[in-house]
This record gives structure tokens, sequence and C-alpha cells, in this order.
């Protein structure tokens, strides 16, 4: 039969360039969305919250989810799905990354 080669560390192909950008995003998007709440006991701690700020938190956090996903829906009909994942993806990377620099609630 005929051989398949399949070099995992190549994205010279688009099969693979595709597969390494779905597991990378995966991983930012992964990092955003659980690593906060699996994180919120030293988080509460640390910024001395209180039990009504963790639930407006994370209340607000769900509903901004929920908003930016109808947003991406209309993005996705009118730009693409590869466009507008790049362009969520590079746009929420920096409130993500802006987290480690909070010190207080406010």
């Amino acid at each position: 039969g005929k051989r398949l080669d399949l070099d995992i560390m190549s994205i010279s192909r688009p099969h693979m360039s595709t597969f390494h950008i779905a597991w990378i995003s995966y991983l930012f998007a992964f990092q955003g969305w659980f690593a906060i709440p699996a994180l919120i006991v030293p988080i509460r701690k640390s910024l001395q919250l209180n039990r009504q700020q963790v639930i407006l938190a994370n209340a607000l956090s769900t509903f901004g989810t929920a908003t930016a996903q109808v947003f991406a829906g209309v993005l996705c009909d009118r730009f693409g799905a590869r466009l507008t994942f790049v362009f969520s993806v590079l746009v929420f990377s920096i409130p993500v990354g802006l987290v480690g620099l909070c010190n207080s609630f406010v």
C-alpha cells in the first residue's frame, strides 16, 4: 500500500498548520476560561475578595462570554470562522494576560 508520512512538527501542509493553530488556540482558550476559576481560592485570599465579589466576577465573566458568542456568530457569518477565531484570540488574550496584574477588585 501507500506509505503515509506524518511529520507532526511540520507546518508546511495546510492540515498540519491548522492542527497546530487549533491546539495552541485551545490552550489559550483553556487558560482564559478555566485557569481563573481553578485558582479562585488563592486569588480570593490574595486580593482579599468577599463572597459577593467572587460571585459578581463569575457572573460578569459568564455574561461576557455569552454576549461575545452572539457577536462571534455574526462575525463568522460575515468574515468566516478562521478570521473571527484569530481576531478573538488576539483581542481576548490581552485582558486574560492582564489578569495577572490585578491588585484589587476595583
